[in-house]
Formats: structure tokens, sequence, C-alpha cells
């Protein structure tokens, strides 16, 4: 089975200079997946995933292609601070010649009445090639506001990150061969808590293909609230239906902006 913990280690973080407080892992290279701690996120997002030896595994080819993007998101929520990574290696794809710009992407919603979107991205952009895209999205008298900001990316695999202290939030990325983090954005956030944490596969054009893994994720936060706290079903369904329905129309509406100009 996967390995996930799910404990009360303030000592542990503390140690590794991370928030205190409990910690969620998951390592996908085991070959297997623990439904009750995850959810399907995606129409048919079972057609596309599968466990392998190397990670989880998020496959699109030209004749089985989803209409919106599909993943995984963690069945707790986190209160506080907090620290989420994610190892990924893109086993195959290429510089799409148009929209949308596939890839991947670790991102979070907030339960809030903005429903606030923070979202890092690793995409191939037809224009501008590989890139980690940091984006944040906010309804704004019933529209969304979109802030980002861009680096080009270096490397097909790596890590990336999201971490909260306090009221900042920052986006930063791993890229092997390296193995030191570096700042992609920081930008102020609020302190609600948060209701999903979401893993997305991004489709290419339907004539392209492209391959992910995701190989292990972690969270270390002040608080992990269990499903059950928020009163949804323990096979985490309910729960992960929360965000699944806005988290997955952002994703399509950034996509559809991406190489437009910055709005503010």
């Amino acid at each position: 089975m996967i390995s996930i913990l799910f404990v009360a280690l303030a000592s542990l973080a503390a140690t590794e200079g991370g928030p205190p407080g409990a910690v969620f892992e998951a390592d996908f290279r085991r070959s297997q997946f623990e439904p009750l701690r995850w959810t399907l996120v995606g129409r048919n997002a079972q057609r596309f995933i599968s466990p392998t030896s190397r990670g989880l595994r998020i496959a699109f080819a030209p004749k089985r292609m989803p209409e919106v993007p599909v993943g995984i998101a963690p069945t707790v929520g986190i209160a506080g601070d907090f620290e989420i990574t994610l190892s990924y290696e893109i086993v195959k794809g290429s510089r799409p010649s148009r929209d949308p710009a596939p890839g991947l992407s670790l991102g979070i919603i907030y339960d809030s009445e903005a429903q606030h979107t923070y979202t890092l991205m690793r995409l191939s952009k037809p224009k501008d090639g590989e890139m980690l895209f940091a984006h944040r999205g906010r309804l704004v008298n019933g529209k969304r506001k979109l802030n980002f900001n861009e680096e080009p990316a270096n490397s097909s695999s790596g890590m990336l990150r999201l971490t909260r202290r306090g009221k900042t939030l920052v986006y930063e990325a791993c890229e092997e061969p390296e193995s030191t983090f570096r700042v992609i954005h920081e930008l102020p956030c609020g302190d609600e808590k948060i209701k999903q944490i979401r893993l997305h596969a991004i489709p290419p054009p339907s004539s392209d293909s492209l391959v992910v893994l995701f190989r292990t994720f972690g969270i270390r936060a002040t608080t992990l609230i269990e499903p059950e706290e928020r009163g949804a079903r323990s096979s985490g369904f309910w729960w992960g239906a929360i965000g699944i329905l806005v988290g997955t129309t952002v994703i399509i509406a950034l996509c559809a902006t991406l190489g437009r100009s910055r709005a503010s």
C-alpha cells in the first residue's frame, strides 16, 4: 500500500524547519493507490490514471484525451501554516503548436466566499516553451481576477511546492538535478482553511500526447482536517467533490488565458 502517515509530529516538522503539527505523506512509486485517502478528479479520471512502480501515471493520447484536466485530491483539508510538496516527472510530452498548454499542477482551494485558488504549474506553452507558472485566482464582485508570474523551466522532473507562513503564500520549484528550491512567486494571502488540495495533469491539444508521473507527495501543516470533521463520508467522495467543480473550472479557464495579457 502507499505509505501514508497522518500523525501529529510537531517535533519532526520543527526539526525540518516546516510548520509544526501534522504530516500526510504518500509514495506513489510502490504501485499501489489507497482510495480511502484520495479522490479522483475530473470526468472519467480512472481511464487515464494507473499505479506503476515509478509513480502514479497519468497518460493522454490522441484517441484517449479527456475534455478537462484530471488528477487526484487527498481527502484532508488544512488549517494554519503549511508546506505542500509534489515530486513529478514528465515522461512524454512536447511543445504544442497551439493552446491549451499541457503539463501538470499543484493547487489549493480556500474555504472562503472569494474561492481563492493558488496553483503552481509546470507547462509546455506554444509560444514560450517550457515554463513554471504561478497563479492566483479570486472572485471580485462575481468576476474571477487573476494574478500570475512565470519563469522558464529547465528540466522535465523535479518538485513543486506551496508554502503558507502566516499571511504569505510562496510558490517554489526544485528542478532536477538541482537539490534546492527557488522562489517562483510570492503573494499576500488569507489565513482561511484549505478545503482542497489538488494534483492535476493538464491535457494537450487533441492531436498530441502527454504522460506524467506523480512520484511522491507530502503535507506538513499546523492542522490536518479529516473528512469526518467536515461532515463528509469516510470514503472521501463527498469531501473531494466539494472542490472538484471549482478547481477544474479554474484550471480550464486559466489554460484558455495563457499567453494573454496579465490581469490585475
